[in-house]
């Protein structure tokens, strides 16, 4: 057995010519990992590779990405609301894990009948050039809910207003 170099490399010296299995140990791996990649296309984190006398390979490689599940909750407190009025509500993002997320963007469209105000949340940069986007400053760990985004429109319409909102 012979472990990774830091930047990812190793070089096992004299081998004879023959099949070779390589593994990666998933234990070693920071939690919240899948593989993405290895060089014989199982995803499995194993590939059997076949070395000459004396060969060196450096394409025996395997990808491994963190995966997170995220969970989108839009809140608006019950009730119609009139021409005119201003109606605010919450969007929450949640972590389900394994792993931690990056670059986490909710994209909104504001529904017919309401004309945008504002979107804030604390730790977020929000956009609106007809849909509205928020994007995380920060990596969201799993488990974690992030700071609630408010958004603030005002009703323009009497038709039914209906929400819907993404996250990725």
């Amino acid at each position: 057995t012979d472990a990774t170099a830091g930047a990812g490399h190793y070089l096992v010296a004299t081998l004879p010519g023959g099949d070779y299995r390589v593994s990666i140990d998933p234990a070693t791996l920071p939690a919240g990992y899948v593989p993405t990649f290895d060089v014989d296309g199982g995803n499995d984190r194993t590939a059997t590779v076949t070395l000459a006398s004396g060969e060196d390979r450096a394409d025996v490689d395997f990808g491994e990405r963190e995966q997170a599940d995220l969970a989108v909750t839009k809140t608006h407190p019950a009730g119609a609301s009139t021409i005119g009025a201003t109606v605010t509500y919450t969007v929450t993002v949640r972590n389900l894990g394994p792993g931690e997320a990056r670059d986490v963007s909710v994209t909104d469209a504001l529904p017919i009948g309401l004309v945008f105000v504002s979107a804030q949340g604390q730790g977020w940069t929000c956009t609106s050039a007809g849909l509205i986007t928020c994007q995380l400053a920060t990596p969201l760990a799993s488990g974690v809910t992030a700071a609630p985004i408010t958004v603030v429109a005002t009703v323009d319409a009497t038709a039914p207003i209906v929400f819907s909102v993404s996250v990725k």
